[in-house]
């Protein structure tokens, strides 16, 4: 995302920012990028530029209402038709894409999705079946 952050850091510094909240809002758990990048490297480029007051909100991570809310969009979105790239594309307002048509004969296959010791067996039976209900 633009613009980046160790472009603003400096410019917000020379404008007399000295108060910060980062909010890391392409992050729903902390991580090493988090971690090392938002919280050391970039907490020393603010106080380098004069920022005296860094802070970062937490991220999500398993906060029971997020996980919630994610188990509903999967539901819903396991529940919905599929769309083709392009279809998704125009829900998402996407434009001026050059797609090539694909056969609507093709499938995702487990291949490569399983790793070592996958079964497709195991593919088969964990798809669910008419009346079944994911429970999160």
């Amino acid at each position: 995302l633009r613009p980046y952050t160790d472009d603003v850091l400096p410019s917000l510094g020379e404008q007399g920012v000295k108060n910060l909240v980062v909010v890391p809002i392409s992050f729903v758990s902390e991580h090493i990028e988090t971690l090392e990048e938002i919280d050391i490297e970039y907490r020393e480029l603010a106080l380098e530029s004069g920022i005296t007051n860094w802070r970062r909100s937490p991220a999500l991570n398993t906060d029971p209402t997020f996980i919630d809310d994610m188990a509903d969009m999967v539901a819903d979105a396991l529940s919905e038709p599929s769309q083709t790239i392009t279809e998704a594309c125009v829900a998402n307002n996407v434009g001026n894409l050059e797609l090539e048509p694909v056969s609507n004969q093709l499938e995702i296959s487990s291949a490569g999705v399983g790793g070592v010791g996958f079964d497709d067996n195991l593919a088969y039976s964990s798809r669910m079946r008419k009346g079944e209900i994911f429970n999160g």
